[in-house]
C-alpha cells in the first residue's frame, strides 16, 4: 500500500493497521501478562514504529478488551462501570465485592449516574473476536497479501480537517465522520461492527480525559475500514491535499 496519504498530510505517525488473526504473530511487542495495560499506548508504540500484539486474556482493561472486540469483558469480568464512569464509590452498594482502583473512587463523572452508564453501555456493538489476536501495525510493516481489518491514524486539528474534508470526495455526502463518546480505544470497536458496509463512515476518537495524558495535547485519531483508507490514498493526490490552500496551510505550519 502506497504511503502517498501519509505523505501528503505530512503525519508525524504512521498509520497503524489493526489486523485479527487466529495465530500469534511472531516479532511483535507483548505487553507482560497479569499486568494492566492500555490499548492506547498499544496504538502509539506501533504508530512509531513497533508492532504490537495483544488478545483477551492480555488485555488486562477491560474497556481496552471491550474496545478490541473481545465481547462484553465488562460483564465477564465483573468489571464496576457504572460507577466507575460515573459517580464513583458514593453509588456502590456496599456489599459489592468490586472495588475501585483508590485513584477513581470519585468517578470519571463522563455520566450523571450509574443509570446513564447503563444506557450508554446498551449502545455498544460487542464483538465477537475473543479467540483472536489483535495486532497492531504500522503502514510499512504492512503485508502484501492481507490488509488490515481496520485502519487508525493520529492526526493533528490540520490534518483531522483535510481528512474530513476528503471524506466526502467520492460521494458528495457531508455526513462522512462521527465522533461518538467512548473509552480512547473504542473507535476500533466501532469501525470494526461496520467493516462490511462500505459506506462506513469514520470514526473520530481519543476525546476519553481519562486517557488523554498518554497522547501529546494536539493528537486526536481517525479510525476507518481499510477500503475507506485505501480510497483516501487514491485520491490524495487529486483531493483538497492538491490544492493552493493545503499547500499555503503548510507553508504556514512550517511542515
Amino acid at each position: 500500500m502506497s504511503n502517498t496519504l501519509a505523505e501528503m498530510l505530512f503525519m508525524e505517525y504512521e498509520p497503524v493497521g489493526v489486523f485479527y488473526l487466529d495465530e500469534k504473530p511472531s516479532g511483535a511487542f507483548e505487553f507482560p501478562e497479569g499486568k494492566r495495560n492500555c490499548v492506547v499506548s498499544m496504538i502509539l508504540m506501533a504508530a512509531k514504529g513497533q508492532p504490537v500484539v495483544t488478545w483477551d486474556e492480555n488485555c488486562m482493561c477491560a474497556g481496552g478488551a471491550v474496545g478490541l472486540g473481545f465481547g462484553n469483558a465488562f460483564e465477564r469480568r465483573g468489571h464496576p462501570t457504572r460507577y466507575l464512569l460515573s459517580t464513583g464509590a458514593a453509588d456502590m452498594p456496599p456489599e459489592d465485592p468490586r472495588m475501585l482502583p483508590p485513584h477513581m473512587v470519585g468517578g470519571e463523572r463522563f455520566f450523571r449516574c450509574p443509570e446513564i452508564v447503563d444506557r450508554w453501555k446498551e449502545q455498544i456493538p460487542y464483538g465477537d473476536d475473543r479467540d483472536k489476536y489483535a495486532l497492531f501495525a504500522p503502514q510499512s510493516t504492512w503485508p502484501d497479501d492481507r490488509s488490515p481489518d481496520v485502519v487508525i491514524l493520529l492526526l493533528n486539528p490540520d490534518q483531522i480537517s483535510a481528512v474530513v474534508s476528503m471524506g466526502s470526495f467520492r460521494s458528495g455526502e457531508a455526513l462522512q465522520v462521527i465522533a461518538p463518546f467512548s473509552a480512547a480505544c473504542q473507535s476500533i470497536l466501532r469501525v470494526r461492527s461496520m467493516v462490511e458496509d462500505p459506506e462506513a463512515p469514520m470514526v473520530m476518537g481519543m476525546f476519553d480525559v481519562a486517557q488523554r495524558h498518554q497522547l501529546p495535547a494536539n493528537v486526536l485519531s481517525m479510525t476507518m475500514t481499510y477500503e475507506r483508507f485505501a480510497e483516501l490514498t487514491e485520491d490524495a493526490p487529486i483531493s483538497c491535499l492538491s490544492s493552493r490552500s493545503w499547500q499555503e496551510l503548510v507553508r504556514v505550519r512550517k511542515l
